[in-house]
């Protein structure tokens, strides 16, 4: 099965936030879903998928994913990846720790980098692209865009001028990504806000 990682060098680009919301479209396509929480410092997917269970305990009409989520390091990955085999993978990469994102590039099929499309976004996005090996699968997401303004229209432009794959339309609105913390989003197009067209193209790119 798939091993997909989102993967920035830079944090707050919606890396997290993507690595949940295509775990929640896999889960409601029927795979078996493991999340593995690489960013040893934030360990923000851990602490969403926890918050977001919690609710659910609390109250039974919140929505609810069956996702399985753990924290792994540098020792653990390659072994994580290789004990799911027959499940869907998705990686949460840290910023800043290149010698993990290369050893996540290496055990991923599909590489997703987020990106808002900012000067200082792109410039750690270069640096996770430029460590991709050829013949490796990834595409740069746009995320956390405003659609009345051009930032990430001119940065999928630049990417696309240099042949780097790029999944457009990406995802937009900030409001979306500030309110979805710690809460699953409910099977509709509305609160999956894109991700399953994302879901698709990824899927698409891996088996063609």
């Amino acid at each position: 099965m798939p091993v997909i990682s989102c993967l920035n060098a830079k944090g707050g680009t919606g890396k997290t936030t993507s690595a949940i919301n295509l775990a929640a479209v896999a889960a409601y396509r029927g795979y078996t879903v493991h999340v593995l929480d690489a960013d040893a410092e934030q360990g923000t997917a851990s602490e969403w998928i926890e918050y977001a269970n919690d609710a659910f305990e609390e109250n039974p009409n919140a929505p609810h994913v069956d996702v399985e989520v753990e924290a792994v390091n540098r020792g653990i990955l390659a072994r994580k990846v290789k004990k799911y085999s027959d499940d869907l993978v998705i990686i949460d990469g840290p910023p800043s720790n290149h010698s993990m994102s290369e050893l996540i590039i290496e055990n991923s099929d599909f590489v997703v980098i987020p990106t808002t499309g900012t000067h200082t976004d792109m410039a750690q996005t270069w640096k996770i692209i430029d460590v991709i090996p050829e013949g490796k699968h990834y595409a740069v997401l746009p995320t956390i865009w405003d659609k009345r303004k051009s930032t990430a229209d001119r940065a999928r432009k630049v990417l696309e001028d240099e042949g780097i794959p790029v999944i457009w339309p990406g995802v937009e609105s900030r409001a979306y990504f500030d309110r979805q913390f710690g809460h699953w989003p409910r099977n509709s197009a509305k609160e999956l806000h894109g991700y399953p067209a994302i879901f698709d193209k990824i899927i698409a790119q891996i088996t063609n």
